[in-house]
C-alpha cells in the first residue's frame, strides 16, 4: 500500500496538459507465446496543446535502467506507442514524455506463461455501467464510479494469497452517450480511471450508450480502444488468451440485439480453435446484454440465448459475465445437449444510478442484488475459477460461485466461502465439494481440520450418487474479522464389502484469507 500511495502523489502533483493521461492496451502474448507486448496511449486536445513527438521507455526496476526509447513517427496530439519484446510474468516501470520532460507512468505485470506444468494462478476483476449519471446534482456526479475504481485499486497488489490483478474486463457502458466529453472531463471515464488503467489494462464490450448520439459508428471508440481482431471486427468483438484461459468478447449491446451469422460463426470457429487447443483451460465470454434477467426494464435477450448459448455450452464455457442491468444479479442455466450449464453473471452496478425493483421472474436467478454498487473478482488457479462479487461499500463478499474444468480424477474438490457478521465473534465458512467419478454409488467420509485452532471436524458416511456431486459445508468461529488460515481436507472413501480396500483419495491445502481477498487451493497431498 505504501508503494500505491507514493505513486498517486507523484502523478497527482504532476502539472501536465494531458486530457487523457497515460493507459495501457492490448497487453498480449506475441506469436510463440514465449514473449508480450503492450500498447500504451495518451491524448491532449489539438486546441489546448502543440503537437510533439511521444515516446515511452520501460524497465524490469522502478528506476531504471530503461530500455531504448519507443518514438512516434510524426508529432500528434493523440499519442500511441507499442512496446515488443518483453519478458512474460515481469513487473515492467514505464515513463512517458509529455512534451517538456518525462513523467512517470506505472507498473503493469505481463501476461504469465503459458506452457508451464503447472499453470500460474491470476487474477481479474469484471465490473461495468459505470456511467455518469446526468441527473445528479451537481450533473454528472461521478462519485460512484470513484469509489467502484478505488476498491479496484486496492486489489492492484500481490500478496501471499492472491495473483497481482492481470486486467479488469468492463462489460459496457463505459460513457452516457460516447461523447468526448464523457471520456476526456474531470467526471469523464478516463479522468476518474486513471489509477487503475495506468497499471492494467483495460478491456471493454460496447454497451448501448457508448454507441449513442456521441458516437453512433464507434469512430472515437475505435480510436480510443485498440483491440485485437479489429480488421475484421471493427472492434466490437475479438479474443486473447492469458495463462491457461481464454476470453471471449461479444457484440451484444441492447435487450432485442440479434447476434448474426457473421457474429455467431465467428463464434464457433473461435471455440472450436480453443476447445481444440489442450493448453486452454478455462474459456471467459463477456457482451453487454444478458440473456437472462430478473429486471422488467431490461429482459434477457432471447436472440442470444437462442443463438449464442447452445454454442457456449456446447464448447465448455462456464462463466459468462454481462452488464446492462444496473445491478448484480448471478443465473444459472443448462440448455439440452451436451453442455453442463453455464453461470451467467450480471454485474453492472459499477457506478451508474442502480435499479430499485426488479419486476419479473427469472428461473434461472439464483442471486441478485441491487442495494450495492459491486464488482467481481475472479481467481483462476487451475482448473478452478473463483468468482466472488464484492460490495464496494464495506469490501464484504456480495456472492459467490466456483467453476471446476474438466475436474480431476480424486473425490474431493475445495471450494470456500467467506461470511462474518458485524461484531465478533466472526464465522468462516469452507464449503467442500465431493465429486463420485465412478459408475456406481459410493460414501466417504470428509475430515476437515483448520491449523492453528481446535476445528477438527469429520463428517462421516456421505453418500455420494455415482457420477454425481454433494456439497458440505464446515464453518468455525474467530474473534478476528481478518486473518490466513490453512485448512487441511481428506477425504476417504469406504468399501463396505472389504474394509481393506478403504482408499484415501484425496487430501488438499485450502487457504483462506478473511476478509474476501482470497481463497487459494493450493493443490493435492499425497492423492
Amino acid at each position: 500500500m505504501r508503494i500505491l500511495i507514493t505513486l498517486f502523489l507523484a502523478a497527482a502533483c504532476v502539472q501536465v496538459q494531458a486530457q487523457i493521461y497515460p493507459y495501457l492496451q492490448k497487453l498480449e502474448y506475441e506469436p510463440g507465446y514465449s514473449s508480450a507486448s503492450v500498447v500504451i496511449r495518451w491524448e491532449r486536445l489539438p486546441d489546448a496543446s502543440t503537437p510533439y513527438v511521444g515516446k515511452v521507455h520501460c524497465s524490469y526496476l522502478e528506476n531504471g535502467p530503461w530500455f531504448p526509447d519507443v518514438l512516434e513517427g510524426s508529432p500528434s496530439t493523440q499519442h500511441e506507442l507499442s512496446v515488443t519484446g518483453l519478458n512474460l510474468d515481469m513487473d515492467v516501470y514505464y515513463e512517458w514524455y509529455d512534451g517538456t520532460s518525462w513523467q512517470y507512468g506505472g507498473k503493469f505485470h505481463t501476461p504469465v506463461n503459458v506452457e508451464v506444468p503447472l499453470p500460474v494462478p491470476f487474477r481479474f476483476i469484471v465490473y461495468g455501467d459505470d456511467r455518469t449519471d446526468p441527473n445528479t446534482d451537481p450533473p454528472y456526479n461521478a462519485t460512484n464510479h470513484q469509489n467502484v475504481v478505488n476498491g479496484m485499486v486496492d486489489m492492484l497488489p500481490a500478496s501471499q494469497f492472491a495473483a497481482r490483478l492481470a486486467f479488469v474486463l468492463n462489460v459496457g457502458d463505459l460513457t452516457i452517450d460516447g461523447s468526448g466529453a464523457n471520456y476526456y472531463e474531470n467526471t469523464g471515464f478516463f479522468h476518474v480511471e486513471k489509477e487503475l488503467l495506468r497499471n492494467v489494462v483495460i478491456w471493454p464490450t460496447v454497451g448501448n450508450h457508448d454507441d449513442d448520439a456521441g458516437d453512433p459508428s464507434l469512430t472515437r471508440w475505435q480510436r480510443l480502444f485498440v483491440l485485437p481482431d479489429a480488421a475484421t471486427c471493427n472492434d466490437v468483438m475479438y479474443s486473447f488468451r492469458y495463462g491457461n484461459s481464454a476470453f471471449i468478447c461479444l457484440n451484444v449491446p441492447e435487450s432485442g440485439s440479434i447476434p448474426g451469422t457473421f457474429q455467431t460463426g465467428w463464434l464457433e470457429d473461435r471455440l472450436k480453435s480453443l476447445r481444440a487447443n489442450p493448453s486452454v483451460r478455462h474459456i471467459f465470454v463477456f457482451f453487454h446484454a444478458p440473456p437472462y434477467s430478473s429486471y422488467s426494464g431490461h429482459q434477457g435477450n432471447s436472440n442470444v440465448r437462442l443463438q449464442i448459448c447452445p454454442l457456449l455450452e456446447k464448447y465448455g464455457v462456464q462463466l459468462v459475465f454481462c452488464g446492462h442491468v444496473h445491478a448484480y444479479e448471478r443465473s444459472w442455466a443448462n440448455l439440452p445437449g451436451p453442455g453442463g450449464g453455464i453461470e451467467y453473471i450480471t454485474t453492472g452496478a459499477g457506478g451508474a444510478p442502480r435499479i430499485t425493483s426488479w419486476g419479473i421472474y427469472s428461473p434461472a436467478s439464483e442471486f441478485k442484488s441491487y442495494e450495492h454498487d459491486e464488482f467481481v473478482v475472479v481467481d483462476v488457479n487451475g482448473d478452478a475459477a473463483r468468482a466472488v462479487a464484492v460490495k464496494v461499500d464495506d469490501g464484504e463478499m456480495l456472492d459467490h460461485t466456483t467453476v471446476h474444468f474438466d475436474l480431476p480424477d480424486v473425490a474431493a474438490t475445495a471450494i470456500a466461502a467467506v461470511s462474518s457478521i458485524s461484531r465478533p465473534p466472526y464465522k468462516t465458512h469452507l464449503t467442500a465439494r465431493v465429486k463420485n467419478p465412478g459408475d456406481i454409488d459410493a460414501v466417504c467420509d470428509v475430515k476437515l481440520k483448520v491449523l492453528g485452532t481446535t476445528f477438527d471436524v469429520t463428517k462421516t458416511n456421505v453418500s455420494v450418487a455415482k457420477q454425481g456431486e454433494v456439497n458440505l459445508d464446515f464453518g468455525w468461529w474467530t474473534t478476528s474479522k481478518a486473518g490466513i488460515y490453512k485448512a487441511e481436507l481428506t477425504t476417504t472413501w469406504s468399501d463396505d464389502a472389504n474394509p481393506s480396500n478403504d482408499r484415501l483419495t484425496s487430501k488438499l491445502w485450502v487457504g483462506v484469507w478473511r476478509g474476501i481477498r482470497t481463497i487459494t487451493r493450493f493443490g493435492l497431498v499425497n492423492p
